[in-house]
């Protein structure tokens, strides 16, 4: 009797912390072959069965690491999804595939600190510029159609995708059709449902930006002198923990896409996220239309109006 094996293979910042830790590490029945994962763990299937084995790790598709933030990376991010892909199939033909995804403007701002953590010194704009070949992501980087028809071509079943934000909003029909997708009757109950994850605060993305944009000598001088000085007032941790700290300094906001540019993505992915819309209508029955870039808009605009009218 053979195992299923389902891969969930990112997107990072799409919720697959969240699912790794309050779901599949969870999940009755389910084999969770753990974060990060070992390959050893598959040779050790015989000796409990388990006909559902999950792997997942956001870093399956291609890390979103030193070599895609370096100034000139070796391979796009998009061409080393294509590429691990075809890997992975290779490797794992029978295996089923979970793919979460998040809105494109959404995907930029989270994966944003990301960037920072990897040592990146530019703003946002830098990132990710629209219609713009200068930033270190591109906008084919961000098309994510291209990326279900290459999991289509190289897996004999079709994949199934989920998007960050049901998490938030419909996170009982997300386990319902998930394990409707792996076979199993065992729904998993999350009684936990907060984000694992925060953002990047504007004071904290300062900090770290003026920490990164220094040569090696010079930043582990800063480095040292930062923990040095919070070390006076009792507090210690990693360089991230203690910026984390700045978050709680003074009124803050999120860092965010600029507005003009969070226009131009609309208009760039509107008709690629509006595919992905359909894909998990017509293969789950879930309608989340409200989650299109028009929708956002209008949304946005009828806030404007209200403020006006106040």
């Amino acid at each position: 009797m053979e195992t299923s094996l389902f891969i969930h293979v990112g997107l990072p910042k799409t919720g697959t912390t969240f699912m790794q830790e309050k779901v599949f590490k969870t999940w009755q029945g389910v084999n969770y072959l753990g974060r990060p994962f070992h390959f050893s763990r598959l040779f050790k299937l015989n000796q409990v069965f388990f006909p559902i084995s999950i792997i997942s790790s956001e870093n399956i598709l291609g890390k979103l690491g030193e070599d895609i933030f370096s100034s000139a990376p070796e391979h796009s991010y998009r061409s080393s999804n294509f590429l691990a892909i075809k890997n992975l199939a290779t490797i794992f033909p029978n295996a089923k595939i979970i793919l979460s995804l998040c809105r494109q403007d959404t995907f930029v701002e989270s994966i944003y600190k990301q960037y920072l953590r990897n040592g990146g010194n530019l703003s946002i704009s830098g990132l990710y510029t629209p219609n713009s070949q200068s930033g270190i992501l591109h906008d084919e980087d961000l098309e994510f159609i291209p990326l279900i028809e290459c999991i289509i071509q190289n897996f004999q079943t079709p994949p199934f995708v989920f998007l960050r934000e049901e998490i938030a909003t419909d996170l009982d029909g997300l386990m319902e059709d998930l394990a409707h997708f792996i076979g199993t009757s065992t729904v998993p109950q999350v009684n936990n449902r907060r984000p694992l994850n925060a953002g990047v605060m504007s004071l904290e993305g300062d900090f770290l930006r003026y920490l990164n944009g220094s040569s090696l000598i010079v930043r582990f001088l800063k480095v040292r002198a930062v923990h040095l000085f919070f070390k006076i007032f009792g507090l210690t941790g990693s360089t991230y923990e203690i910026a984390s700290l700045l978050r709680n300094f003074g009124r803050q906001t999120p860092i965010k896409i600029p507005e003009p540019h969070k226009l131009a993505m609309r208009d760039e992915f509107c008709s690629d996220w509006s595919a992905v819309l359909e894909y998990v209508r017509t293969t789950r029955g879930r309608d989340c239309e409200k989650f299109a870039f028009e929708k956002i808009q209008n949304h946005r605009q009828e806030h404007s109006e209200t403020d006006a009218l106040i």
